[in-house]
């Protein structure tokens, strides 16, 4: 035999590899190129799974800021109501007792006083939770309640407390319908 003879099985041999190599390259390299495309898309996947896991948690703590804010509206409302409710009360009463008219049973000074100081420790406690204007509603009552004189006549108090709390619960019910985002009906 002579070379060129010898070189043509040889070559052929040689090839056999080389065209496996050169296959098992080209195939590792598409698969490369797969994995960084697959992880490319899970890691857009799991980052628009991460905002919307923020988006929901955003939306869950407004919620319940919201839900905090309501209550705390409601509980300054009711208290307002029911020192205006007391403060009515007592104006029917007196006015009952001028007419020489019997008048039913009303409710105690404690009453007053439990509601008096239910609002001052919610409009303390909510002052972070409660707009500004809230706050100044609350504040212009209060100082107006503290400002009656000691030696006023009970007729002077009663009417200075339930035109102080009517004022104070009309600011309130609008600024919180406002803060809350609620429409009027």
């Amino acid at each position: 035999m002579t070379w060129p003879e010898y070189v043509a099985p040889v070559v052929a041999l040689a090839g056999i590899p080389l065209a496996a190599i050169a296959t098992w390259m080209r195939e590792s390299r598409l698969r490369e190129r797969q994995d960084r495309r697959e992880d490319a898309i899970r890691r857009e996947q799991q980052a628009r799974e991460d905002k919307r896991a923020v988006a929901v948690s955003q939306e869950w703590k407004t919620q319940r800021w919201w839900e905090r804010k309501a209550e705390t509206y409601t509980s300054i409302i009711e208290a307002l109501w029911h020192l205006f409710d007391y403060a009515r009360e007592a104006e029917n009463e007196m006015w009952a007792t001028r007419q020489g008219l019997a008048s039913g049973p009303t409710r105690g000074s404690d009453d007053f006083v439990h509601n008096r100081g239910q609002l001052k420790k919610i409009a303390d406690v909510g002052s972070f939770i409660i707009s500004d204007e809230v706050a100044a509603s609350l504040t212009k009552y209060f100082q107006t309640v503290e400002a009656i004189d000691d030696y006023a006549e009970y007729d002077d108090v009663v009417a200075t407390h339930l035109t102080a709390a009517r004022s104070c619960l009309s600011e309130v019910r609008a600024a919180a319908r406002r803060d809350l985002g609620i429409c009027s009906i």
